[in-house]
């Protein structure tokens, strides 16, 4: 299920840092401990979730180490690692807000561009080009019957001579409007043409 992807992705990291936390501590005793801080500074770069549920995450982490690390190491080695924790937590903290907000703004824009490229300008539908490709998805993809509707506006050139382009453009748009209402999300509603839509 898609709600638990990421609480079963946090529970998997909880693992490796458990793992890396008892190798820089009760398995490296006389020795700094390294791969819990690589771990520390490369998490963000590979989760995608709200900075503050991962710098959370990560403050936990880094807490459980700093306590375990006085009780297997003598005191200036616990300390030299506590140190090291607090500098590249707030070092990870800060490549967590970049590379959460690139990844954000990378996801926006795609998002942005598809539906540019997928839905007509005027009035929000799905253009030709995105309907035919989900027709042929669905005839490929089902045995289900379907109904396709064929609608155009009766005497549109007349109220764009008559009224101008702007009343055309409000027309197709109130037009619409009341076809996508009239329609589930799960149906193909489209602006195939000048004054000619698709379902």
């Amino acid at each position: 299920h898609s709600n638990m992807i990421l609480p079963c992705y946090y529970a998997f990291l909880l693992v490796i840092f458990a793992i890396a936390c008892m190798m820089g501590t009760y398995m490296q005793p006389n020795s700094n401990a390294v791969t819990i801080i690589v771990f520390i500074v490369a998490l963000p770069l590979f989760v995608l979730d709200k900075a503050y549920r991962l710098d959370l995450f990560m403050g936990i982490i880094c807490t459980g180490f700093c306590i375990t690390t006085f009780y297997y190491k003598d005191g200036n080695l616990a300390h030299m690692d506590c140190v090291n924790m607090i500098v590249y937590f707030v070092i990870s903290n800060i490549i967590s807000y970049q590379s959460i907000r690139t990844k954000m703004n990378e996801i926006i824009s795609r998002e942005i561009l598809r539906s540019e490229r997928d839905t007509d300008g005027l009035t929000g539908l799905w253009n030709r080009r995105f309907c035919v490709k989900k027709i042929i998805q669905y005839m490929n993809n089902t045995q289900n019957n379907a109904v396709m509707i064929l609608l155009d506006i009766d005497n549109f050139k007349e109220i764009n001579d008559m009224y101008g382009h702007d009343c055309g453009d409000e027309m197709l748009k109130l037009f619409s409007d009341k076809l996508s209402r009239a329609f589930r999300n799960t149906d193909i509603v489209s602006r195939i043409g000048g004054d000619e839509f698709l379902v």
